[in-house]
C-alpha cells in the first residue's frame, strides 16, 4: 500500500531538558516536543519527541531522531 499526504507542524517547543550530571557530547544536543497534523490520503495527528544534535558548521542541518505516536486514516470516513 502507498498513500500520499502532507503535514503541518502545529507546535515545536524546546524542553530545556538537561541531564544531571551533565553528559559531554561532541555536538550540542536538544530535546523538543512537536505536534503535526497530516492531510491527504494519509490523515491524522502525530505527537513527537524530537532529539537533535546541531553541527554549527556551514551547510549543516540538525541530525534528528523522532519517536512518533500517530494514528493515520486507513479508510474514507475515519475521524
Amino acid at each position: 500500500m502507498r498513500a500520499a499526504g502532507t503535514f503541518t507542524v502545529e507546535a515545536f517547543v524546546p524542553t530545556g531538558l538537561k541531564p544531571e550530571p551533565a553528559v559531554p557530547t561532541g555536538l550540542p544536543v536538544g530535546v523538543a516536543t512537536m505536534e503535526k497534523t497530516f492531510e491527504g490520503e494519509v490523515a491524522g495527528r502525530s505527537a513527537t519527541l524530537f532529539t537533535a544534535a546541531f553541527d554549527q558548521g556551514p551547510a549543516s542541518a540538525p541530525i534528528a531522531v523522532t519517536a512518533n505516536l500517530c494514528r493515520l486514516a486507513r479508510c474514507a470516513g475515519w475521524k
